[in-house]
């Protein structure tokens, strides 16, 4: 029973960091192959490449991320790690998430934050 209750709790924790890890890494592979291309900066056209390849590359590291599952389910051991080397990269993802909900919400000033 306690084997079980293990698993499912390394499962649940392994789907949510797995969502925000794929943030993350869709950002830096986005990122990454534009600047590995030169992608000319004329109008943003950079940010317009890197934002249209996010999704393609998040849902290449979702499928990933499922098949990596599938693969360690019977290795808690290695489930266990996996989900730490997860919340890892989930932290620069949640470090933008909120971010960005303190940049909307902070009134500023004419010196910056107030």
């Amino acid at each position: 029973m306690k084997r079980k209750f293990t698993s499912c709790l390394l499962s649940v924790l392994y789907a949510i960091g797995g969502l925000f890890a794929c943030i993350s890494l869709a950002v830096w592979s986005a990122t990454a192959y534009v600047a590995y291309r030169h992608i000319s900066n004329f109008e943003g056209a950079a940010g317009y490449a890197a934002m249209f390849q996010m999704p393609f590359w998040y849902l290449l590291y979702a499928a990933l991320l499922v098949g990596a599952f599938l693969w360690l389910r019977k290795h808690l051991w290695l489930l266990a790690v996996a989900v730490v080397v997860l919340g890892c990269l989930t932290m620069p993802a949640i470090n933008a998430i909120t971010e960005l909900a303190w940049d909307v919400s902070v009134p500023t000033g004419p010196f910056g934050r107030l």
